[in-house]
């Protein structure tokens, strides 16, 4: 067995040329080592297989004896140390292994012409994208900030066609749209798969896609035999549902990852009211109870590897109906890590079980992380309708842009894994005297963060937070939040949020759309002003040095103090 490090793209050509024989496995925590060893054994009609855990003995049972293979394995983050060791006390013949320091590089045939380019930081692309690739006898390459070099050296020794597909970052995308044929960068990426799905069409034919939630790759996604289609996680788009159903030469549709079998479900049913006849087929899926005639479904186990994905977690907290305001308010709670944007449509229905209205966001809403989002809507009905058991119904997408909603909220009936959910409408009498009012904004450079003050003018003590909706920040849309704040009467705060902007992100950010959120209570920030602001860029003076200064000063007269009284006493 051969042992071999690789750092150039000339010499990892070369070496392959003995490897067409085997299949490949790959040994990395890193999911673009993963997809690029995939993608390498799709374009050698080889087999391949990957780590997924610190445990070698889900490989062992996945892999087949009998075959050679070849171990594409992380310098920094292998998932197993003596990966080859292990197989080969399996019986397992390990022909060679290869450490790879950027494995979406360095495992590029050098006969590959064409390239098709997605961002790292948008990880679904990738699964379209390389179907693409193979359709135009390319490969798909994934870009960051540390291989860009690589990949830049990578285009220009080919001569082939380059095409960009995803949302990426302002500093690699001017690195590379000077190289690029053509871009597909539609940020909904519902809209940018059926976008590369058409694309293909233009070069081959086919007959089946795949349908995927872009939170896990496997060898059946990664070999770019078939078009993916991306839709939610835990639900079925439009948009996805409408280009296979529309499109006379789709026969089939495979759905893979969890909880995929009610999206196969409605598919097929929605395809046999327009009278065409869709082959459905889920792995991984989840049984779907009553299914109907006619519906194909497998439920089985499939190798997969997580993408890197945003921590979004999202609930329905309260439903409340304030009848000397004629208003309907929901909380919705932000339980992750990460900002999320949410579009809710909210049937209410009475004490007899009937839906007698229905409320709507006209625009998706941004829920900052950890926070509990307060909104209102007009909601003219008797109280005695709802009073005491009237519920609302909750159909809530969300996700990490206005044009990302790829999830739902999911129903808490076991077994049910799309909306709506449901929550019990408490009747509540609720005042709120707050009243403040948003002063000014400026971005302090040397700081690192925006400043909000915000002013109590009225009466009562009152909660305030601020958000920053869609800032431009290296090319993608951010939105950011304060701290909730408390103010008495007549008091100004300055809230501040921390961002690291450079010169050409402030020239992109010179108006700011700024909502101030406040409330009389905590936990109800019912009332919301949305300004424009004008961003005022200011640096702010660090008397940090005065003071050192000072104490150097107050220690060295201190320390000359004690060495007079010693000298002095020294005479005695």
């Amino acid at each position: 067995m051969k042992k071999l490090k690789i750092s150039a793209i000339a010499i990892i050509g070369l070496l392959f040329i003995s490897m067409a024989s085997a299949s490949f496995i790959s040994n990395s925590e890193d999911w673009k080592d993963v997809h690029a060893t995939i993608q390498h054994a799709s374009h050698q009609d080889e087999s391949s297989y990957f780590t997924r855990t610190s445990s070698a003995s889900a490989l062992f049972n996945e892999v087949p004896p009998g075959n050679e293979y070849t171990v594409i394995e992380s310098q920094e983050n292998p998932f197993l140390r003596n990966l080859d060791n292990q197989l080969e006390t399996r019986g397992i013949t390990v022909e060679e292994v290869i450490e790879v320091d950027d494995a979406t590089t360095e495992l590029l045939d050098e006969d590959t012409e064409n390239l098709v380019i997605t961002p790292e930081n948008d990880p679904s692309a990738s699964l379209p994208a390389t179907t693409l690739a193979r359709s135009i006898n390319g490969s798909n390459v994934i870009a960051s900030e540390d291989n860009l070099d690589d990949v830049e050296e990578a285009v220009q020794q080919r001569e082939g066609e380059v095409i960009l597909v995803g949302q990426f970052p302002d500093g690699i995308y001017e690195r590379l749209e000077v190289y690029s044929d053509e871009e597909i960068l539609e940020s909904n990426r519902f809209n940018m798969s059926v976008q590369v799905a058409e694309r293909i069409e233009q070069e081959e034919e086919f007959s089946t896609v795949i349908v995927a939630d872009g939170e896990t790759i496997s060898s059946d996604l990664g070999d770019g035999e078939n078009p993916v289609l991306l839709t939610g996680t835990n639900f079925l788009a439009d948009e996805i549902e409408e280009y296979i159903v529309e499109n006379e030469n789709i026969e089939a549709a495979e759905f893979i990852g969890p909880q995929m079998g009610g999206m196969a479900q409605r598919l097929s049913n929605n395809a046999d009211s327009e009278g065409r006849d869709i082959g459905v087929f889920v792995k991984f899926g989840t049984a779907t109870p009553g299914q109907e005639e006619g519906f194909q479904q497998e439920v089985g186990g499939l190798r997969l590897f997580g993408l890197p994905t945003a921590d979004l977690d999202l609930t329905v907290s309260s439903a409340q109906f304030i009848p000397d305001e004629d208003m309907f308010i929901a909380g919705l709670t932000n339980q992750g890590g990460t900002g999320v944007y949410a579009s809710s449509l909210v049937s209410i229905i009475d004490n007899e079980g009937d839906e007698i209205d229905t409320v709507a966001d006209g625009e998706p809403q941004f829920i900052p992380a950890g926070t509990t989002e307060i909104i209102t809507y007009d909601l003219n009905i008797d109280r005695e309708d709802i009073e005491p058991d009237g519920v609302a119904n909750f159909t809530t997408s969300y996700g990490g842009s206005p044009d990302t909603l790829n999830e739902f909220i999911e129903s808490q009936e076991e077994g049910i894994f799309e909306p709506p959910r449901s929550a019990d409408i408490s009747i509540i009498d609720l005042e709120d005297d707050s009243n403040v009012s948003f002063q000014e904004l400026r971005y302090v450079e040397n700081r690192e963060e925006f400043v909000i003050d915000v002013e109590n003018v009225g009466e009562v003590e009152s909660f305030v937070r601020a958000d920053m909706i869609d800032l431009e920040i290296d090319g993608i849309e951010t939105s950011l939040a304060s701290e909730t704040a408390e103010l008495s009467p007549e008091d100004i705060e300055s809230l501040t949020i921390s961002a690291s902007l450079d010169e050409e992100d402030i020239q992109n950010n010179q108006e700011i759309d700024l909502e101030i959120n406040y409330g009389e209570f905590d936990d109800f920030l019912i009332k919301t002003d949305q300004e424009v602001a004008e961003m005022e860029v200011t640096t702010e003076r660090s008397y940090i040095w005065v003071v050192v200064v000072i104490l150097v000063i107050l220690l060295l007269t201190l320390a000359y103090y004690i060495y007079r009284q010693k000298k002095k006493n020294s005479y005695y």
